[in-house]
């Protein structure tokens, strides 16, 4: 009886990080949009201070929120996700505002991407 009382506790407990961790992916995945679709208004107003800062909220959030995404998905779909997240600070770096523009969108769909296409299970838990 014990160690059914233990097997259960464990399951519960792997089923509130399940749905805990769908609730925190889907806030951090809205605070990401957020911050490029601003990046990509600034840039395409050409106002170098505010996407200055929103460039650097957006690098800011995406080291916090990386630990929890590969946590919670599957690696190789952050990859290219992960990739052009860095490539923006190059461009803005370059001050290739167009092609900051390009990645930003392309960053935007591969994050819708993945939130469409990864579901949270145990098995991404284990």
């Amino acid at each position: 009886m014990k160690r059914l009382a233990i097997a259960i506790a464990f399951f519960v407990a792997a089923c509130l990080l399940c749905v805990g961790g769908y609730f925190i992916l889907r806030d951090t995945n809205e605070e990401l949009d957020s911050l490029l679709t601003e990046s990509i208004a600034c840039a395409q107003q050409q106002d170098i201070q505010r996407l200055e800062m929103s460039n650097t909220r957006l690098m800011e959030k995406w080291d916090r929120a990386e630990l929890v995404f590969s946590v919670m998905l599957q690696h190789s779909h952050l990859d290219d996700f992960e990739r052009r997240i860095r490539m923006l600070n190059f461009y803005f770096d370059q001050k290739d505002y167009e092609k900051y523009i390009e990645i930003s969108y392309e960053a935007k769909n591969e994050l819708e991407h993945i939130m469409e296409s990864e579901r949270l299970s145990l098995g991404n838990i284990f």
